[in-house]
């Protein structure tokens, strides 16, 4: 999730009180399973990170999520694990917030094989200045497609977030590899990477995650549970793409969706966050058709989601589809932070 404006920025007095997955004496989201399951099959011929090809050890894989507070937006980060080994699943935004899940995955003691970002926006790779330090041999992959917008976009989005969040920010962030392959193995078990789909970058870097012994996708910004959709960089036509992204999904039959944003860590991760998705993205299309400026949009969409968080990722959405300048979001919306 990125804005089009200078720079995104957040608004830190909103939606702070939130519970942080796996924090400590907080509840764990862990989804357990050693079925396979006829959506994306483990193939003996395709090459695995890490693994040799024909390697016949197959384990039981468990997943658990990190999910921030609000004032960074609900993001959520995903580690797949099993007895020995592990992946990452986006990295976090603030450093404070890396350091928290990076503690996480050093406690399970597994060997951590990769970070896989799933978008290039800032509040999905920012933390992997921390993770980089915490686990330097472990490499951080984007599709290339992803990376290519990464390059292009990542100095402007460092340089706001050190204005915005000063201390709590990097000064730098690694640059991620080129995902080598899209079929992954943790301990045996297939990961798949599905790569390249639209969600909410307006060029189609968003990719999602299939771990088909657990039913489980991990949806990066592709879906959003009880918070505010990003839409601020996206347009109509790229909406009806997203759509096809998460019909895409559905075809999978997963009995988990992970979203890549999320109010709290209690809410449940099923297949409802993408009905829910979709259903959001229809109402924010016939929202704006009868909006005639952005704040009537905004209250027009709070109205319809009164216990959604993130009401400022709602006010982004908005100011980017009227294409309003930081001034005129601030005569609408009064002063505070841009977008």
């Amino acid at each position: 999730m990125q804005t089009s404006l200078k720079f995104r920025s957040f608004r830190p007095v909103w939606g702070m009180c939130v519970l942080v997955c796996c924090s400590a004496g907080a509840p764990q989201q862990t989804v357990r399973g050693s079925t396979p399951w006829s959506g994306l099959e483990d193939t003996a011929d395709a090459p695995a990170l890490g693994v040799a090809q024909g390697a016949q050890r197959i384990e039981s894989l468990q997943v658990l999520t990190h999910v921030s507070k609000l004032n960074t937006f609900g993001v959520t980060s995903t580690l797949i694990y099993g007895p020995t080994e592990a992946i990452l699943v986006d990295a976090q935004f603030r450093n404070s917030e890396a350091t928290a899940l990076a503690d996480q995955v050093a406690a399970k003691g597994k060997k951590l094989k990769a970070i896989f970002i799933t978008e290039p926006d800032e509040d999905h790779y920012m933390g992997t200045a921390v993770l980089h330090q915490r686990f330097p041999n472990t490499p951080i992959y984007m599709t290339a497609d992803a990376l290519a917008h990464f390059q292009k976009v990542s100095p402007r989005q460092v340089a706001g977030a050190k204005i915005f969040l000063a201390g709590d920010a990097p000064d730098a962030v690694p640059t991620p590899e080129v995902l080598p392959h899209t079929h992954l193995l943790v301990d045996g078990r297939s990961v798949e990477i599905i790569p390249d789909s639209q969600g909410d970058v307006l060029d189609r870097t968003n990719s999602f995650v299939w771990v088909p012994a657990l039913r489980t996708v991990i949806a990066g910004g592709i879906a959003f549970n009880h918070v505010h959709v990003y839409l601020g960089d996206s347009t109509e036509e790229s909406r009806q793409r997203w759509q096809d992204s998460i019909k895409r999904i559905q075809s999978l039959h997963p009995r988990v969706v992970i979203a890549g944003h999320k109010k709290s860590t209690g809410l449940k991760d099923t297949s409802q966050v993408l009905i829910a998705t979709s259903e959001y993205l229809q109402a924010f299309d016939a929202a704006r058709k009868s909006a005639s400026d952005a704040k009537a949009l905004v209250d027009s969409m709070k109205q319809k989601y009164p216990d959604y968080g993130s009401e400022f990722v709602l006010v982004c959405s908005a100011a980017g589809s009227f294409n309003l300048t930081p001034e005129q979001i601030k005569q609408q919306f009064g002063p505070g932070p841009g977008c």
